[in-house]
């Protein structure tokens, strides 16, 4: 397990429920209170530089802004984006979800592309 990198640990608990992701709290040391997740390999950094590609030829690079990816429980790529200036998933787009959860927080929406192992 590898540090989660969020800045709000109580919407990313939230959050990590809401797409299967399992975590741990740390119960102590420096990091007590943030959280642990599967750690990364490099098919999940692949598939959110893709995931990052597709939206900027599909016109919606305003969304790629503090990019992350997380492992559900069932080893897919959890791509997530937190732009200041979008509020809701564009028109005619199935492909992004909006969750309700805010993991980068400073008033965010968590936009989320899932990419199937």
């Amino acid at each position: 397990m590898e540090l989660a990198i969020v800045n709000n640990y109580a919407q990313a608990k939230l959050f990590f429920d809401e797409y299967n992701i399992p975590y741990e709290i740390i119960t102590r040391g420096q990091n007590k209170g943030k959280l642990r997740v599967k750690p990364l390999r490099n098919t999940d950094r692949f598939n959110l530089i893709e995931t990052e590609s597709r939206l900027k030829n599909a016109g919606f690079g305003n969304i790629v802004d503090h990019s992350n990816c997380f492992r559900d429980a069932d080893d897919n790529t959890v791509c997530t984006f937190n732009p200041y200036t979008m509020d809701r998933v564009p028109e005619g787009i199935t492909w992004i979800k909006m969750s309700d959860y805010s993991i980068y927080g400073m008033c965010t929406k968590t936009f989320v592309v899932i990419v199937r192992a």
